[in-house]
């Protein structure tokens, strides 16, 4: 099983397995509900959100935007569920996330939870 973690805007996460019959373009697409649009953190955690989140979607993703802060320094607003992997391998796979990667998604997503999207992104702002 590649493992790959939905976190919600809630912060809520579900496990998905990225070789489920259904391919993992399906699994990725069906879990943020549209396109999606790569966000590379790390060499081994990648996030995927729906490219057109920002127009379609009405609730930030606090998980997304805290790691993504953290990366780049910088502040977007990342809209809708988010889908973190374990980046991609050379022949251009998704590859699943390791144990220790998935436990510091869950996490930054239990942060998100105790303290609410909104704090989040106020707290985000430079």
């Amino acid at each position: 099983m590649r493992l790959a973690l939905r976190v919600s805007e809630e912060g809520e996460v579900t496990d998905l397995d990225l070789d489920a019959p259904e391919g993992a373009l399906n699994v990725l697409q069906t879990a943020v509900d549209g396109n999606i649009e790569p966000v590379m953190l790390t060499d081994d955690l990648e996030f995927y959100v729906d490219e057109e989140g920002l127009y379609n979607k009405t609730a930030h993703n606090g998980v997304a935007e805290m790691l993504y802060r953290v990366t780049y320094n910088d502040v977007i607003p990342l809209m809708g569920p988010a889908v973190f992997t374990g980046g991609i391998d050379e022949e251009g796979e998704t590859r699943g996330l390791s144990d220790e990667t998935a436990r510091r998604v869950r996490g930054a997503a239990r942060t998100v939870c105790l303290l609410g999207n909104g704090i989040v992104w106020e707290l985000l702002q430079p």
